[in-house]
């Protein structure tokens, strides 16, 4: 492996004595467990990766205080990705101060989970991000250069999130861990994954490439169909790896989440650089 690697979506969080805790979100099979950004930096070390972006879980609530303190900490090592009240009264001054923050590139939406549930009810028909009521969020978001907006979704959300990603052209939009498809039952050219031709269709919208949808051991044989399509849909200029690892630790590494690029015989290396850091860098504002 060669030149640079920035990790898009990694997580920490840290002790409830420290900030609280206003959800259970952590990985399965675990309870109360902690990965702190000494925890991140660690890895990051012992696998060669130059920086990441760390993802704000739920745990510590909207406005993910830890994740903001992490970027002042160490702005050389991480971007930041965070969660907001996106329908707060306040949301134009919540998003202005966030965006000002260095190294802060966007905010996530949990597309396919209950708005009010902070994370905890997951529901495939939520649509709540073609809400009016965001009119404000989008004002605000778009005043800022090259701000980015992270989906979380299942294939069944396609329609609505095309339409979001067509009507804020302005706004960066990626598709987190492949659009999240369920293997055997979303073909990489089934009915509902092939919506993502669609979205290809606009230069604003990227994806996410992680081993988190495979339920198979490393390489995650069951997902390379999926990134075989999306390589032909966005090409690998709108593709960035991310290795969620803290999430699947139980049943993989760091290593095979960052190694099984090489394990995709239709990618060159060219691609593969594109994917751990060109594509990344390309979309900093």
């Amino acid at each position: 492996m060669s030149g640079r690697v920035i990790d898009s979506h990694e997580h920490a969080w840290t002790f409830p004595n420290e900030y609280d805790w206003k959800s259970e979100n952590t990985p399965p099979g675990v309870s109360m467990m902690v990965y702190t950004v000494e925890d991140v930096l660690a890895d990051m070390e012992e696998h060669g990766i130059d920086q990441t972006t760390l993802v704000a879980t739920p745990i510590h609530g909207r406005g993910s205080p830890y994740t903001r303190e992490c970027l002042r900490e160490y702005p050389e090592k991480f971007y930041g990705i965070i969660l907001l009240d996106y329908f707060a009264d306040d949301i134009e001054e919540r998003v202005h101060d966030a965006l000002e923050q260095q190294n802060l590139l966007g905010v996530r939406f949990g597309a396919f989970l209950e708005y009010d549930s902070l994370w905890e009810v997951p529901n495939e028909e939520a649509n709540w991000i073609t809400d009016d009521g965001l009119a404000d969020f989008w004002e605000a978001l778009e005043t800022h250069d090259s701000p980015q907006v992270q989906i979380l979704l299942h294939p069944e959300q396609f329609d609505q999130v095309e339409e979001v990603i067509a009507d804020h052209p302005e706004v960066t939009f990626v598709l987190d861990h492949l659009g999240w498809p369920t293997p055997g039952e979303h073909r990489a050219r089934g009915a509902r994954y092939i919506k993502l031709a669609d979205i290809s269709e606009h230069s604003n919208a990227h994806v996410k490439v992680s081993h988190t949808p495979s339920i198979d051991p490393y390489p995650f044989h069951d997902i390379h169909e999926y990134v075989r399509y999306l390589v032909e849909q966005f090409g690998t200029d709108r593709l960035v790896w991310g290795s969620d690892y803290v999430y699947h630790f139980k049943e993989t590494t760091y290593w095979e989440s960052l190694h099984f690029l090489d394990e995709l015989s239709f990618l060159s290396e060219t691609d593969r650089r594109r994917l751990r850091y060109r594509t990344f860098e390309s979309l900093l504002p």
